[in-house]
Parts: C-alpha cells; sequence; structure tokens
C-alpha cells in the first residue's frame, strides 16, 4: 500500500511511502525510505499519515521525476520509473511523454 506522509520540520512537508501499515509507514519515513522530501533535518513531527491510489502516487512520483528533468539532475531510475508510468501520463504533455519514450513506441 502507499501513504502519503504530512509532516512538519520548520515548515509542512509532505512525501510518498510504500508500507504494509501505517506503522511501517512511519517507520519508513523516520529511515529516510520515502520519494521526492523538500525538506530536511532530524527533527520531523508529524501531522497526518494517510493511504493513497495508486493514480496519485503514480502523479506524485511524475511531478518529482518533472524537476529532476527541469533541473537537469534526471538519474536512470528516474527514466526507468518514468516509462513505467506512461499510462498516466496527460497525452498534452510533450515533455513527459518526450522523456519517457527514449526510444519506445507509443
Amino acid at each position: 500500500m502507499k501513504y502519503k506522509i504530512n509532516y512538519y520540520f520548520d515548515g509542512n512537508g509532505e512525501v510518498m511511502v510504500e508500507a504494509k501499515n501505517k506503522k511501517e509507514a512511519k517507520d519508513k519515513f523516520f529511515e529516510g525510505e520515502f520519494e521526492s522530501e523538500e525538506g530536511w533535518g532530524e527533527q520531523y513531527n508529524i501531522n497526518s499519515i494517510e493511504p493513497v491510489s495508486e493514480e496519485e502516487w503514480a502523479k506524485n512520483r511524475l511531478e518529482s521525476i518533472r524537476k529532476s528533468i527541469e533541473n537537469e539532475s534526471v538519474s536512470y531510475g528516474e527514466l526507468m520509473a518514468l516509462q513505467s508510468l506512461i499510462k498516466y501520463i496527460d497525452k498534452n504533455d510533450m515533455v513527459l511523454l518526450e522523456w519517457a519514450s527514449c526510444g519506445v513506441e507509443l
């Protein structure tokens, strides 16, 4: 299952975690096993842990990959993830579609 964790550390933030349950999601968060964090530090306070749909998870991951593309820091792992998420990319999103295709017939 996938969870969205809303947290506070010198401002509010949000990360996505894949876990079996809320406790495991919380543990993974504190161990640093999550995607696209926009904050850092040692003293986090969790505001909420909520399950998310596969589509919401995919959209969040796509936006994280878009940021990497824009920052010219996209990794091979992100390209592989992008290709696996191609069904969630809007048909008018030429940037993500172009990067996702990378020689793959759409």
